[in-house]
């Protein structure tokens, strides 16, 4: 038997469109996880094409707009990848870090000068 070759992650793609004359968002992928997570959140899935053996290699959705972006918004976040970051020794543990008190004296300087010409700006008649 021979061995069918599939995509590479750099050959695998996730394609949004928005077709304005009939009011959908026709989104594709190469990506065989990204089909997974459609069809576990429910999301109609049409086969576009198929592997010489038979095994899907794209899939289709088709979302109607109904005036609400919830649903469109809900499909391109299933179509993102979870990434965990590396954590580095070098990095500060800054999970249980505290804030200081206060932002510092140049901060509070300049929210004293502002509140200052404000109220000076209150105290000028206008015209006078």
């Amino acid at each position: 038997m021979e061995r069918i070759p599939k995509r590479t992650k750099a050959e695998q793609e996730i394609l949004f469109r928005f077709d304005c004359e009939e009011r959908v968002l026709w989104a594709t992928t190469t990506a065989q996880w990204v089909a997974r997570r459609w069809t576990r959140a429910r999301v109609p899935l049409a086969v576009l094409s198929r592997y010489p053996d038979g095994t899907a290699a794209s899939w289709a959705a088709k979302l109607p707009w109904t005036g609400h972006k919830t649903a469109w918004l809900r499909l391109v976040s299933l179509s993102l990848p979870t990434v965990r970051a590396r954590t580095d020794p070098r990095a500060p543990d800054t999970a249980g870090a505290v804030l200081p008190a206060t932002n510092g004296h140049w901060a509070r300087a300049r929210v004293g000068l502002r509140s200052a010409l404000q109220q000076k700006d209150a105290l000028e008649v206008p015209g006078a």
